[in-house]
Formats: C-alpha cells, structure tokens, sequence
C-alpha cells in the first residue's frame, strides 16, 4: 500500500491517502480542537475551528476535512 509522508509540528510521519490532517495528527497525539468534527459522520467543516496553515499555501485548512490525496 502506497503512504503519504509529511511533517506536523516538525514531526514526520506516514499515512494513507485519504487521510486528514486531524487523523494524521491524532496519530502523533497531537491535539488539534475541533467543534463540528463528529466521527463516523461526513465531514462539514463549517465551524473553521480546527484550521490549520500548511507550508507554501496562503490560506488555512480545515483539519477535519483535508486530505492528503496523493501518495
């Protein structure tokens, strides 16, 4: 199987495509909040709490729904 890699808070790490940044930093015990999060229910991302900056975009993500697409 195929793994993405990326750094978050300068910790590398490896997941699956499809993963989100709140996955995979939950899977380095990294807390990011989140309000409208629920899991097991689709992704909304309306609340913009768990917005994240990622290197070289202008703008924020939000963590419960980005997902890393590309291995």
């Amino acid at each position: 199987m195929s793994t993405v890699t990326l750094t978050i808070d300068g910790r590398p790490t490896s997941v699956a495509p499809g993963t989100t940044i709140l996955a995979a930093a939950r899977s380095l015990g990294i807390t990011i909040p989140t309000l409208c999060y629920v899991e097991g229910f689709e992704h909304s991302a309306s609340c913009f709490l768990c917005a994240v900056k990622l290197e070289g975009r202008p703008n924020l993500w939000p963590a419960c729904a980005r997902r890393f697409l590309k291995a």
